[in-house]
This record gives C-alpha cells, structure tokens and sequence, in this order.
C-alpha cells in the first residue's frame, strides 16, 4: 500500500525475518493497512484513537489480533500506533 495515498507515516523501527516493528501516524486520521496479518498482528495506540466496529480505543490501549486476522481498524485524527506483525505462530493443526 501506498503510504502516501493512505493518509500515513511509517517510522520503520526493527525488521528480523518476518517480525517487523515500525511506527505509523496517521495526521489527519484514516484507515489502518488492512490485509490478512497471517503471522497476527500487535498494536499499542501511543496518541489519539483506533476504532474497530462500535469500539474504540485511546491512548495506551494495546490491541492483539491472532494470525490469519483481518481487522477493519480506522485511526482518528493525529493518532500514532506502534505496530508489531510476523512474531505470532500459525496455529498447528493436528488430524
């Protein structure tokens, strides 16, 4: 996705493997990447506030979402969230 086009800044902060870390802003509020986070998905709200259907969370709410996860998030105006994917196990399967 297009950082530009999306209304966000990302501050990349620490990439290993598949976990990556970054800060992202969102000035004048907007919609969160959204994708299926296979590898689950972390998020701390350092300013403003993310909403997710009906609820919404302020500042210092942490969010987590399991792998395979495809959350419909919306930043409100002048919110900062650090993120965190890739670090959560896929769950295994046992027939």
């Amino acid at each position: 996705m297009d950082q530009r086009q999306s209304g966000y800044r990302r501050l990349p902060l620490h990439h290993h493997g598949s976990v990556h870390t970054s800060v992202l802003h969102f000035p004048a509020g907007g919609s969160f990447p959204q994708c299926r986070y296979r590898h689950g998905l972390e998020i701390l709200v350092l300013e403003g506030e993310l909403r997710e259907g009906d609820a919404g969370y302020p500042a210092l709410s942490w969010l987590r979402f399991p792998p395979d996860s495809q959350p419909a998030l919306q930043a409100g105006p002048d919110t900062r969230l650090w993120v965190r994917t890739g670090h959560l196990s896929v769950p295994v399967t046992v027939d």
